[in-house]
């Protein structure tokens, strides 16, 4: 508690008090500390005061002391109390002394609290001591303030400096810029050094020869390093040490550890003031990697960083491998139970051939997990606990583990605190006890949101523009299982979504995911997108039990549930246009549907993933409350996958989604597949692959309008390649087909193709991303021959 005080006094709450008290719990033989904050409010810089003070010989210490005094009240008055803040502007004045000439001033503060009002008085006590002043004539390449900071960065050293130690360190200032016939002279008096500059003409590099390569290819090669001293108009001190240092780097990249500029030389040229650079190079011997032997684990030399080796022997011996090895290592130990292995490397040279051998102790047995300690009140059965541990008692250790467990009570949703970490890490015992520490969050939670959403067309805000409200409320662990009520709603000019729901994460002991929901949902679909017009307005009312199971890479799951589906608004002339029974207009159609649904990730990353692969399954089966309906069956599969050539990442997805079993004008609008879009075909725009309708509204338009199909079929394949940091840029080629009745619609040209590029800024939510797409052929004149889309997250 004291040390937290100290931390509300350093910014400024001095009223603040902290209590705490402890609860004995003799059931669960715990103790619960609760410490009460009360910050109060904060204090207030009121008013600064300097006192200056020093030698009788210093005739302006008035001056200086009212000077300072401006500065303090300009930048300190009617500002928060912190102590960083503060102790940051006495190193500003500090400077601002020394720059006159006082390096040795000391300064002292005082503080006076009125706890009343919340203010801080400041009194800052200045003694100023002998005065030593720079002064500098010439000078035109670097400011007086420039040089002056060259010669504080001495600190309180420089006033004991003789002057023409500083002259010497100016002067290689000036040589470090290419002022190579700099002249400094200095002169001293009581309190005051004068340098006279000579500065001369600036010299510069124009041509580059390296004298000592093995190669005429590596002569090249390093000049291109290099090119950076030339393109330079003038000579840069720090330019070339930087293309030395990619010298050096670029040899240790292959073999010669030894390398290094054995001489440098400038050789005037007939041009007054440039110079020929001549680097003499000292390569020393290539080394070679042969082998590499893994004491105790010889069967990891498969495995890896080591599998390049055996391919390409031998191989130049870049030095940057070791570190690579060892990384690997290290994670492989810790991976399979080992955290007490220590890995060190021996080489053995057979000339230029050099075999790696690594030692690895520490590794008699794996270490494995514990008991499970459970610490905090926790609302729910400690069997409840074990199921969502992605570890069980004496599995081998892997903090992976750990950290998808902590991830599976974070999905709970109902603890404001989650911790889950080894009992006294420092122990080298072969068995890990691991210590979880639960604080469950307020049972109720209200949540309340607006904003403005835009799905218009090229962000014309004319258009396709909306106002968005929506709320939230949650009661959470009503029945100390984990559990939760939530009802959400959200209402916007296009569509209103109402859900009330309760979900239980297990069943019996079971982690299985139940989910019981209510919802009602009203979807406005424009005419076209950015047009406040509406095509037809699809309604959606039910129930459903969800049931899901979640285990390593798997997710699969089904629904249950009674639906009464209903499409209003459209007229017959648009329910021609999109190829719909008129017959269902403003007809409920009620029907009880069976979803069943599985998805296998082996993705190394979800948000960017680089390798591996995803496939999905779902199936709806929708079956007729009335007699006199069809039965409707749906089917969609998907599949990704995602290769790594060197930096570049290949993705590729196959989509496939059928309906059996239904006439196509029977089928309801909402259920049909569509094409176009950011995420399908993006040289389209949204939900617009053909086939298309056509009407004319009233002021005699033909406007286009999307039907969708029975069948879709769609693939897309992308190059992800980096840029530089996190920039990346994308070329994509899309392709599928929508079908009403048979695939054989597709031919004459009805296949949509669509190629085109991207720009990607990864963002630790994903990436955000720009795509723009243009089209192989058009099926109608009024087609938009490309589309463009900004959002976030990958196409797939």
């Amino acid at each position: 508690c004291r040390k937290i005080e100290n931390v509300l006094h350093e910014r400024g709450y001095f009223n603040g008090c902290v209590a705490d008290y402890l609860l004995y719990d003799r059931t669960t033989k715990t103790v619960d500390v609760t410490i009460i904050i009360d910050r109060g409010n904060r204090f207030m810089i009121d008013e600064v005061y300097v006192v200056c003070k020093g030698s009788s010989h210093i005739d302006n210490i008035e001056s200086i002391s009212n000077r300072v005094h401006e500065i303090l009240v300009s930048r300190l008055t009617w500002r928060y109390y912190s102590k960083d803040f503060i102790n940051g502007e006495a190193c500003y004045v500090k400077k601002y002394l020394a720059k006159k000439g006082f390096m040795n001033a000391s300064l002292f503060l005082k503080k006076h609290f009125n706890r009343c009002d919340q203010k801080v008085t400041l009194f800052f006590y200045i003694t100023l001591h002998k005065k030593r002043e720079f002064i500098f004539f010439g000078n035109h390449y670097f400011s007086k303030e420039q040089l002056l900071e060259n010669i504080l960065e001495f600190g309180r050293s420089a006033w004991l400096l003789p002057p023409e130690i500083l002259s010497e360190e100016l002067e290689q200032k000036y040589r470090n810029k290419g002022f190579w016939q700099i002249h400094i002279e200095s002169q001293q008096d009581q309190e005051r050094i004068f340098f006279i500059i000579r500065e001369g003409p600036r010299s510069s590099i124009k041509e580059i020869e390296i004298h000592g390569t093995s190669s005429q290819v590596y002569t090249k090669y390093l000049k291109k390093l290099c090119v950076s001293c030339v393109k330079q108009h003038f000579y840069d001190e720090s330019t070339l040490k930087y293309a030395l240092a990619k010298i050096r780097a670029w040899y240790e990249q292959r073999g010669f550890w030894d390398a290094y500029i054995l001489h440098q030389e400038y050789i005037p040229l007939e041009k007054r003031d440039t110079y020929k650079l001549v680097l003499t190079v000292d390569e020393g011997t290539q080394y070679y990697i042969s082998d590499v032997c893994i004491d105790k684990f010889p069967e990891l030399r498969q495995y890896g960083p080591f599998k390049t080796i055996l391919r390409d022997f031998p191989q130049a011996f870049d030095i940057r491998l070791l570190q690579i090895q060892r990384d690997w290592l290290i994670d492989y130990m810790k991976t399979h139970g080992y955290l007490y292995a220590k890995i060190t490397s021996e080489f053995v040279y057979d000339g230029p051939l050099v075999t790696v051998v690594w030692h690895i102790s520490g590794c008699d047995e794996q270490v494995t997990f514990g008991k499970t300690i459970v610490r905090g009140i926790v609302p729910f059965p400690f069997e409840h606990v074990l199921s969502h541990l992605e570890y069980k008692e004496h599995d081998v250790w892997n903090s992976e583990q750990l950290e998808k467990s902590l991830l599976q009570f974070r999905d709970l949703g109902i603890f404001e605190t989650i911790h889950i970490f080894p009992y006294n890490i420092a122990d080298t015992s072969k068995e890990k006890t691991v210590i979880i520490k639960l604080i469950e969050d307020d049972p109720f939670e209200v949540r309340l949101r607006a904003g403005f959403q835009q799905v218009s067309k090229n962000f014309s805000f004319k258009s396709g523009s909306t106002y968005k409200f929506g709320g939230s409320c949650a009661w959470k662990n009503p029945f100390h299982a984990a559990d939760q009520f939530f009802f959400n709603a959200d209402v916007t000019k296009f569509y209103r979504s109402i859900v009330a729901a309760y979900h239980r994460p297990w069943i019996c002991n079971i982690p299985l995911h139940m989910l019981i929901k209510g919802y009602a949902h009203k979807y406005i679909q424009p005419v076209f997108v950015g047009s406040d017009k509406p095509l037809y307005t699809a309604i959606q009312q039910g129930v459903l039990i969800e049931l899901r199971r979640h285990v390593p890479h798997v997710d699969c799951g089904c629904n249950v549930g009674f639906e009464i589906m209903e499409t209003r608004g459209l007229s017959k002339d648009l329910a021609k246009a999109i190829n719909f029974e008129p017959a269902l207009i403003n007809k409920k159609v009620p029907h009880i549907f069976f979803e069943p649904s599985i998805f296998v990730d082996f993705l190394d990353n979800s948000l960017n993933p680089t390798q591996g692969f995803f496939s999905a399954v779902s199936c709806k089966g929708m079956f007729p409350w009335k007699k006199n309906s069809t039965i409707f069956f749906k089917i969609l599969l998907e599949h990704a996958s995602f290769f790594s050539l060197k930096s570049v990442v290949c993705a590729l997805r196959l989509r496939f989604g059928h309906i059996f079993k239904q006439k196509f004008t029977n089928i309801m609008p909402p259920e049909r597949f569509y094409l176009g879009g950011e995420n399908s075909i993006r040289s389209i725009e949204k939900d617009m692959g053909p086939p298309l309708g056509k009407f004319t509204d009233k002021k005699g338009e033909t406007i286009l309008v999307p039907q969708g199909g029975r069948s879709m079929v769609n693939a897309n394949i992308e190059l992800r390649i980096p840029v530089f940091h996190n920039f990346g840029v994308v070329i994509f080629q899309d392709i599928g087909t929508l079908v009403e009745n048979s695939f054989a619609e597709v031919e004459g040209g009805k296949l949509l193709l669509g190629t085109g590029f991207g720009f990607r800024y990864h963002t630790p939510v994903g990436p955000l991303r720009f795509d723009i797409g243009w089209r192989w052929n058009r099926h109608d004149p009024a087609e938009s021959r490309h589309a463009w889309f900004l959002t976030f997250g990958h196409a797939f």
